[in-house]
């Protein structure tokens, strides 16, 4: 994969990552951009793993929204859910 094709993927994909994450955190643009952010990294990094099983964009969704849930669980158990998310 290369830098244009990892471009052309979070080009065809933020604007839906972005509104999914901002419904996760109730509007908070900020912490929805730290999400989408994450997401993508998430995203490069695992994608020579993905299997073609379900379409690209089902994938990162999937993604998506384990990445707004684990955030949301770190925010209530106390932790800080941005910095901590490994």
């Amino acid at each position: 994969m290369t830098a244009t094709d990892f471009d052309s993927i979070y080009k065809d994909h933020y604007d839906a990552v972005f509104r999914l994450c901002l419904g996760y955190v109730s509007g908070d643009e900020d912490t929805a951009k730290d999400l989408t952010q994450e997401s993508f990294v998430k995203v490069f990094q695992n994608l020579p793993s993905f299997r073609q099983e379900a379409a690209l964009g089902t994938w990162i969704y999937r993604i998506t929204v384990n990445t707004c849930l684990a955030f949301l669980r770190k925010k209530k158990n106390g932790q800080h859910p941005i910095m901590n998310t490994r």
